[in-house]
């Protein structure tokens, strides 16, 4: 369904690097060079499909989200430069959850890979969201409460 390419090049650096050393008594400061080599990115390129199909009926790509990209493999073309591929593969098990509208999804359909249409329903109904509500409610309310007493309710003045 997509795929990248990533371009490297193995680079060659050097940074100068801060000594200390004490010579009869006084401390002095000299700077030494080091070397180091690393893979830097020098480019990309991506493929994504035009059309995707769910139990049968072919939607644009846009109308349903990816999951996410995997690696794949690094092919080295020399000692320095490589290229490191990415994907997403082209079949998966899973359950969309949209609403219909003139004869398509909306855009953008949320892709739950690997669960029933049970497993998808329980997931958006579970308690997690409205747990994380109430904590961050929790705390921004705890917030306010502090912010309060720390100005000693000079509000009132």
């Amino acid at each position: 369904m997509y795929i990248e390419k990533v371009e490297e090049h193995y680079t060659e650096h050097t940074k100068k690097v801060e000594h200390t050393r004490t010579v009869n008594g006084k401390t002095e400061t000299y700077y030494t060079e080091e070397t180091y080599w690393t893979w830097d990115y020098k480019g990309r390129e991506s493929l994504t499909c035009k059309e995707v199909s769910f139990l049968g009926v072919v939607f644009d790509a846009k109308k349903i989200s990816f999951p996410s990209e995997q690696y794949i493999d690094t092919i080295k073309v020399s000692s320095r430069v490589r290229y490191k591929y990415y994907g997403v593969a082209t079949k998966f098990t899973g359950t969309i959850f949209t609403e219909l509208r003139k004869g398509t999804i909306m855009d953008n359909t949320a892709f739950y890979e690997g669960k029933t249409i049970e497993e998808t329903v329980d997931y958006l109904e579970s308690d997690i969201p409205l747990i994380v509500f109430w904590a961050v409610w929790a705390i921004l309310m705890a917030a306010c409460l502090y912010g309060f007493f720390y100005i000693d309710n000079r509000w009132l003045e």
